[in-house]
């Protein structure tokens, strides 16, 4: 798997998505970037000062491969003034996590979380604290989303750890399941050099 960085820039989101679809166009391809405020990130992964700067709204993060993040970095250094850009930091990123909880009322709805969330773990992703039970009560009555019992309740909760496309991916998914509950994204990174 790619090694991946986090480069933190001092611009707007607005000028930000301009500048990087520029910098595609100038390419001619579509590289791999992720901008950081497309995803539901944790702001304890920032050092206090940068996540301040990135609530104010005057900070981005962008998430990309290393080659890409060296090109992106460089063109930045070399063109970002003229378009109101200016590279902060670069550091790589180590790793990934997220937790999840679930509480569903369905056996079908249950297979299909496992299925997406247990069984198909995304390249090196683990488990970290994973919880889950299934109850059975047959003199419940209803079966309805909002009765007040269920004959069948399916309750999970884990940390997903890995490598960060791997995360962005599971984290998608989660997100995509209902009755499944997505906490934000949590980057590791380390200063290079």
């Amino acid at each position: 798997m790619s090694v991946w960085h986090e480069i933190v820039i001092e611009c707007s989101e607005k000028v930000l998505r301009a500048f990087v679809a520029g910098y595609e166009v100038g390419l001619g391809h579509r590289e791999g970037l992720v901008l950081g405020c497309d995803l539901d990130l944790e702001k304890e992964s920032f050092t206090d000062r940068v996540r301040d700067l990135f609530e104010a709204g005057s900070h981005q993060i962008v998430f990309a491969t290393s080659t890409v993040a060296d090109r992106l970095a460089g063109t930045i250094r070399r063109d970002g003034e003229a378009a109101g850009v200016r590279l902060e930091s670069v550091r790589e990123v180590t790793g990934a996590s997220f937790s999840f909880t679930v509480e569903a009322y369905s056996k079908d709805v249950a297979a299909v979380i496992r299925e997406n969330l247990f069984d198909g773990l995304a390249e090196g992703v683990v488990f970290d604290d994973r919880k889950e039970s299934e109850e059975f009560d047959p003199d419940a009555r209803g079966a309805e989303l909002y009765a007040p019992m269920h004959d069948y309740t399916f309750k999970a909760s884990a940390t997903l750890s890995g490598p960060l496309p791997s995360i962005l991916e599971m984290h998608r998914r989660a997100a995509d399941l209902d009755f499944v509950h997505a906490g934000p994204i949590h980057v590791n990174a380390r200063e290079l050099g």
